[in-house]
């Protein structure tokens, strides 16, 4: 794609495309569309995947998350795909206006709609004094994976700014409540306004999601000498497992 369709909420400059391209070494006329052609021929060769039909747009969008490494975008998929296989209670086509419930009295997380100067997203997270249930707290990472499943497909970017706000909430009620091992299983995946909640129900990003529920994997078609130390113990332990 060599160009950057209008968005209703994040907004790019003039030359974000070229910019963004250029700072990861993808610049010249023909080298992204190679890049995302090899990522999606190795798509296809492999078992495991139960979903390769890949939007040309999320693959792009993954190599450049990944610094211009082609190698580190295959990894990044691999991940993705096996923790929507072992980690399911993560992902789904969640409605944020019927499906998290009480959310945002508790916090609110939204990316801001202007980039920086040098094309990075901001995204801001600030917490509320409010009761909460522990229970409550996968919302939080559900809808987190929903705005990234978001930007995913409709924004460009060179990298983000993360602001965590806690200075209106009681910082030990979180720490007593919050779920460490939904926060650690979390943290291995990724890391709004009345806008985004409306964005993030939309039709067609529910659709989306709906589609990107299939990208599991099956292990029984994976090769044995593959399934590294990297993926040992899921999902009881993920001592070595990250994403770029």
């Amino acid at each position: 794609m060599d160009f950057l369709p209008k968005n209703a909420i994040l907004e790019r400059k003039p030359d974000t495309l070229e910019y963004v391209r250029s700072v990861f070494n993808l610049e010249k006329p023909g080298v992204m569309k190679d890049a995302v052609n090899i990522l999606n021929e190795w798509i296809q060769k492999q078992p495991h995947f139960n979903k390769k039909d890949f939007r040309p747009f999320y693959l792009e969008t993954t190599i450049l998350g990944c610094k211009g490494s082609i190698e580190r975008s295959k990894m990044q998929i691999d991940k993705i795909c096996t923790m929507r296989t072992l980690l399911p209670q993560f992902f789904g086509s969640y409605n944020p206006k019927t499906d998290f419930e009480h959310l945002y009295e508790v916090v609110n997380s939204l990316m801001l709609p202007k980039l920086t100067e040098d094309h990075q997203r901001v995204f801001v997270c600030q917490f509320h004094d409010v009761e909460w249930e522990a229970s409550q707290g996968i919302y939080f990472y559900r809808h987190n994976i929903s705005l990234a499943e978001y930007a995913k497909v409709h924004d460009y970017l060179s990298g983000f700014v993360m602001i965590i706000d806690f200075s209106q909430a009681n910082l030990m009620d979180f720490v007593m409540k919050m779920n460490l091992v939904h926060l650690r299983q979390a943290m291995t995946i990724y890391i709004f306004s009345d806008e985004f909640t409306e964005v993030l129900s939309s039709e067609e990003h529910l659709n989306y999601l709906r589609e990107m529920d299939s990208a599991t994997t099956n292990e029984e078609f994976r090769q044995k000498d593959k399934f590294s130390e990297q993926y040992a113990g899921m999902p009881g332990t993920f001592r070595l497992l990250s994403v770029d």
